[in-house]
């Protein structure tokens, strides 16, 4: 439904090492993580990594993450908080199958409370249509904007899921 943040662990190897492979292998060279940079001295700006090579100089790298528009990470925020207060709601009363909420992620608000009130309000639609969802496997609504909230189909699912 949402893509995600980047993994929130302080060293960037695992998001460059992909980026080191593809360098090491068009430039027919061996480069290796020496160091986090920015992990091991944080009292000053740092690039994220340096790298070693036995016949090479060392390379330091630094990453950046350009977002769009300049709100995106706080609408993905918003929209993890959002499917956060909702599932906390629904997830003790469907525990039975596999269930797929869909909501346009343009309605979901930015502000933390309004996105609480929503959800919570969506969460309570679906728990008292309960006897329709498990009878007809779905529950559509239009308010407060167009959203619906059904068991995934058999053949909708990876293989492994009940």
């Amino acid at each position: 439904m949402f893509c995600c943040f980047p993994d929130s662990s302080k060293c960037e190897w695992r998001k460059l090492e992909p980026f080191v492979r593809q360098y090491n292998k068009k430039f027919n060279v061996k480069y290796f993580l020496s160091k986090c940079l920015d992990v091991f001295d944080s009292t000053k700006p740092q690039p994220e990594i340096r790298l070693k090579s036995e016949k090479e100089k060392d390379i330091v790298i630094e990453h950046k993450i350009i977002t769009w528009p300049p709100n995106y990470l706080q609408l993905h925020r918003a929209e993890h908080e959002f499917m956060n207060f909702f599932t906390e709601s629904v997830s003790p009363q469907f525990q039975d199958n596999v269930y797929l909420l869909g909501i346009n992620s343009k309605n979901i608000a930015i502000n933390k409370g309004i996105n609480k009130g929503v959800a919570k309000k969506n969460a309570n639609m679906v728990i008292n249509n309960k006897e329709r969802i498990l009878t007809v496997g779905s529950f559509y609504s239009s308010q407060p904007f167009k959203w619906s909230f059904r068991c995934l189909r058999e053949s909708e699912k990876d293989e492994g899921e009940k």
